[in-house]
This record gives C-alpha cells, structure tokens and sequence, in this order.
C-alpha cells in the first residue's frame, strides 16, 4: 500500500493550536486592578497592624532619640492611641488612611519630670508623633512613623 504524502499545513496547525492555547493562558496572566485585594486577602490591614501589639520606641533606629532608659511606649485602640512617654503617659485620637497615620493633638498627665533634658525629651517625642503622615507596618514587629525627615520607629513590646 501506498502511503499519502505528508502535507505541511497540519504541522502548522498543530503548531498555530499550541500558540493559541499558550495565548489563551498568558492572557488570563494579565494585571487588574483586584489583584492587589486577591494577593493580600486576609492579611491585616493597616489598622489591625496598628492595634496588634504595644510598641516600644527603638532609639537608636529613631531620628528622636530620648534622654532617658524610661521605656517609650504607644499602643493603638480602635479610634485612640496611648502610651508612656519619658516622664508622663499621653492619649489623643487618631485616623489611618492608606498609607497614612493622622494623630490628633494629644493630652498627657502632668508629673514633672526631675530634669529638664527628659521635659525637652519628652516635648520632642509628643511633637514628632502628633506631626506623624507616613506610616509603614508591612513587617509585623516593626512600626515606623515618618514626616519631614523626622522618624519614629517601633518595635513590637508583646
């Protein structure tokens, strides 16, 4: 028996399948603007980043760097933060936007402190932290608050 000539035109359309099929998949590949939700569905958002743990100022990673070896502590409720300061504990609203952290003007006790460098110390800090915008909690033990060349950043205390 004789055996038919191959023709050219199936391996090209094996071939234009395959392209097709690969295509067909690749396209489905493509960025929308749900990605971002679908990547990091589940995971906290700001907000419970913030209200996750009692943070501990780090000094030496900070641009404010206190006087004193009193632990500086800030620690988030749903619309109120609170913390120590050097000398006095402090409170005072706050509000989260994507990126960002907007503190209210906060109120403290009124202990005097023994020296004035931990005062100074301690209107530094308040000051820097009211003038807080740029928030970054994207590592789950480190909180850092920027403005202005001014930083603050955190660790998780618990």
């Amino acid at each position: 028996m004789a055996r038919a000539p191959k023709r050219p035109g199936g391996l090209r359309l094996a071939t234009a399948l395959v392209l097709l099929a690969v295509a067909t998949a690749a396209g489905g590949c493509s960025w929308t603007e749900n990605d971002t939700k679908a990547a990091t569905y589940g995971l906290p958002d700001l907000q419970q980043s913030l209200m996750a743990h009692v943070w501990e100022l780090d000094a030496e990673a900070s641009t404010i760097a206190p006087v004193t070896d009193a632990v500086i502590t800030l620690e988030f409720a749903d619309d109120v933060l609170s913390g120590n300061a050097p000398c006095n504990s402090y409170t005072g609203g706050y509000s989260v936007g994507e990126d960002t952290l907007t503190v209210d003007v906060l109120a403290s006790t009124l202990r005097a402190c023994v020296e004035q460098d931990l005062n100074d110390a301690e209107a530094a800090y308040l000051a820097a932290l009211e003038g807080t915008h740029d928030v970054d909690a994207t590592d789950r033990d480190r909180l850092v608050l920027e403005r202005d060349g001014t930083r603050l950043e955190y660790r998780a205390a618990d």
